[in-house]
């Protein structure tokens, strides 16, 4: 189950998400072979690493509000880049768990902020060396992954498409009914209400700009609602789904139908 700053990920998430990814790397990258298979694969796993991109293409894991790198790591230990790191399938596929400030870790700042960090963050680790660029993304991190594309658009050219779990596209009931007691800019920038301008921005800038206009967005929602025994489901005290089926598939793929995550 996707939870509201749950930093686990269970054996099923795993497979499916695994699933998913596959099919659309074979979709849009059929022809891998005509990539000059030049070093061995790069591991960005680490902070700070610096050297030189490995090979044509970098997949790129972006976290979600109140995530870290541990966020992609199953139940049984199982950590996503490191499968994909490993799957012959990737040959010519570097590797970058990308991580940013979250609301635990470093105050409060706004989705532009942290989109301005995260565009920092992946140029110091050469991601766009690169020729090609694929977004992996949870939550709040197919937000800002939209926000810096369209903030530079010379990097945005090199990404063929972004893979969205949870993302609140409209936002999200859980971040409207928080921003009544935080005013943590990141609720308001979340929020499922009507007003919410800067995501109708968002996607109105993102339906605009020839910049990303090529870029497919593949999209995943949840299934199942958070227990009140769990996530933020202790809070309200009832049972809460935190990103909706309509917000989550909200202006993705319609070539594509958007996985269901139990």
């Amino acid at each position: 189950m996707l939870e509201y700053g749950s930093h686990m990920i269970t054996d099923g998430w795993m497979d499916i998400k695994i699933k998913v990814v596959l099919v659309a790397f074979l979709l849009q990258f059929h022809a891998s072979a005509s990539f000059p298979q030049s070093a061995a694969q790069q591991d960005y796993t680490q902070p700070g690493l610096s050297q030189p991109a490995g090979r044509a293409r970098v997949i790129v894991f972006v976290h979600g509000l109140h995530g870290s790198r541990e966020s992609w790591r199953a139940s049984n230990n199982a950590y996503w880049p490191d499968m994909i790191r490993t799957d012959p399938r990737f040959a010519y596929s570097d590797v970058e768990v990308a991580e940013y400030p979250t609301p635990a870790s470093n105050g409060k700042m706004s989705s532009v902020q942290l989109a301005d960090i995260l565009w920092n963050r992946l140029k110091h680790d050469h991601v766009w060396e690169h020729r090609e660029v694929v977004f992996i993304a949870h939550s709040l991190g197919g937000i800002l992954v939209e926000e810096m594309l369209l903030r530079h658009p010379e990097e945005a050219a090199k990404v063929k498409f972004i893979v969205s779990y949870g993302t609140p596209h409209e936002g999200s009931p859980m971040a409207r009914i928080a921003s009544i007691y935080d005013r943590d800019p990141l609720l308001n920038d979340l929020s499922d209400a009507d007003n919410n301008a800067f995501l109708t921005q968002l996607e109105s800038n993102w339906r605009g700009h020839d910049s990303v206009n090529g870029i497919h967005r593949f999209c995943a929602y949840e299934s199942e609602d958070t227990t009140p025994e769990s996530g933020v489901g202790r809070y309200l005290k009832t049972h809460a789904r935190v990103v909706g089926y309509f917000s989550a598939t909200y202006g993705c793929d319609v070539t594509t139908p958007p996985q269901e995550i139990h």
